[in-house]
């Protein structure tokens, strides 16, 4: 009886541990994000596509049915403006062609999350060609959301021909 005694305290005492270490282990926790080094020169970045719609007068976010969408990418922090540019073209305009036309057909921007035409960058009260680094800088923003712009360009011979009105 006595052995049977000690078995079963044991099991009951094991369980305790085990329920104590579950308990333990169940407990939210400071979750450790490995940040880049500070000289790693590398920033992650959301990239999207914008595209003028004649039709609304506007830019409009392509959606990911038509080959947009946003698309988590990592760039370097001297990124320019046409740098990101070319980075967008590769992405949403895969051997050149996208649901709207060909590059060739395209003119293309770059802009910010307000759907704003960024080439410069404020900084300190001075206007400073657009850098990633100068632009996560200024817009104090943990994460940069940009968008390559595009837009049809106009047939030379439509721009030839309003000019003949006049």
């Amino acid at each position: 009886m006595k052995e049977k005694k000690d078995l079963l305290e044991k099991i009951l005492e094991k369980n305790k541990s085990k329920r104590r270490l579950e308990t333990v282990s169940s407990l939210p926790h400071k979750r450790s994000r490995r940040k880049a080094p500070e000289g790693s020169g590398t920033k992650r970045v959301q990239l999207g596509w914008l595209h003028y719609s004649d039709k609304q007068k506007r830019y409009v976010a392509v959606r990911q049915n038509k080959g947009g969408g946003t698309r988590d990418i990592s760039l370097s922090i001297d990124a320019t403006a046409d740098s990101i540019i070319e980075t967008g073209k590769e992405l949403f305009f895969p051997g050149g062609i996208s649901s709207f036309g060909s590059i060739d057909m395209m003119e293309f921007t770059l802009a910010n999350y307000k759907e704003d035409t960024v080439s410069n960058v404020i900084v300190g009260g001075s206007v400073l060609p657009f850098t990633l680094q100068r632009y996560l800088n200024a817009t104090k923003l943990p994460r940069a959301r940009l968008y390559l712009a595009s837009k049809l360009k106009q047939c030379e011979s439509a721009e030839d021909g309003d000019d003949s009105l006049l």
